[in-house]
């Protein structure tokens, strides 16, 4: 009812006169991917703002070279050690960054992540975007291709199974985000808004899943990096959070429609296959500095 009596006297605040879609993309040692990600999140925006987060590969030069071809007006670089991670910082410092050029509308991806190319046609994507008022968000079914970029995981009612992520907001100039330490809402808390969904069959891919040693690879550095980052956090809950992620119980998947990338000629899976070396060797550095017993009982390889 509560739900209800919102759209029947929600007054929405006016639309942006000059509107501008801005892609924000955040982005570590993903050399061998980025640029796909740059050029398909180019395809629907206005400018982009690209964060590296101290990559010690070829990502930053990447981003550099296709700068002026996809209209990235802003590349922020942070040059540390690599062992620090701040993503509320970085999300809030792109936010920030792409009001400085301008943006209303603007949309939250990461290197592993593009939209189905069907959202290109006759503007569709941007055409729904442009219809958000200052605190409204939009969510898009994400897809999730599992173990290539051939399948994707449907029908087995799991988590993976058609959930959405809501990364597309209208912004109303002053919201930020709230602080948090990994993983949280990529649309600042509006005071004011609507939480909307395309009920169609757009969506956005998510690639994490596309090679399975890096897959566990990744979700192994997240259990270590909370155990780093929060040592007072309960060893089993964060083992239980990322077990999740590797679960293929029931595992059933669907073939991937030639549509989803049928925009897509700069498309090439094989930039899937670089292994993620970084993360070894930062959980080796990590393992030199704390000691094997301070990780006991983070190993998914025990847990699965």
């Amino acid at each position: 009812m509560a739900n209800i009596f919102k759209k029947l006297f929600y007054n929405p605040p006016p639309a942006h006169k000059n509107p501008k879609i801005v892609g924000l993309i955040l982005a570590r040692n993903e050399g061998s991917r980025i640029a796909f990600a740059i050029r398909a999140a180019a395809e629907v925006t206005d400018a982009l703002v690209f964060l590296d987060d101290a990559s010690t590969d070829n990502t930053l030069e990447i981003a550099r070279s296709l700068q002026e071809s996809c209209n990235i007006e802003k590349i922020i670089s942070r040059d540390i050690d690599g062992e620090s991670y701040n993503e509320f910082g970085n999300r809030s410092q792109m936010l920030k960054t792409g009001r400085e050029i301008g943006g209303t509308h603007f949309i939250v991806i990461d290197a592993d992540e593009a939209f189905t190319s069907d959202c290109y046609e006759n503007d569709f994507l941007r055409h729904e975007i442009l219809k958000l008022r200052p605190g409204d968000s939009l969510a898009l079914w994400w897809i999730q291709l599992w173990r290539s970029t051939e399948q994707y995981r449907h029908g087995d009612k799991s988590r993976w199974d058609r959930t959405t992520k809501r990364m597309i907001f209208c912004d109303d100039g002053k919201t930020d985000y709230k602080p948090g330490f990994a993983h949280f809402s990529l649309v600042p808390p509006f005071p004011k808004r609507r939480r909307l969904k395309l009920k169609t069959q757009h969506g956005l891919m998510h690639f994490q899943f596309v090679n399975w040693d890096n897959l566990y690879l990744k979700q192994q550095w997240y259990c270590w990096l909370e155990r780093v980052g929060m040592p007072d956090k309960p060893v089993e809950e964060i083992l239980q959070r990322y077990c999740k992620s590797v679960d293929e119980s029931g595992l059933r998947c669907e073939p991937v429609p030639d549509k989803w990338f049928a925009s897509y000629p700069y498309f090439d899976p094989a930039a899937f296959d670089e292994p993620d070396f970084w993360r070894q060797e930062q959980m080796d550095e990590w393992l030199e500095e704390y000691g094997e017993d301070y990780f006991a009982g983070l190993s998914l390889n025990q847990a699965s």
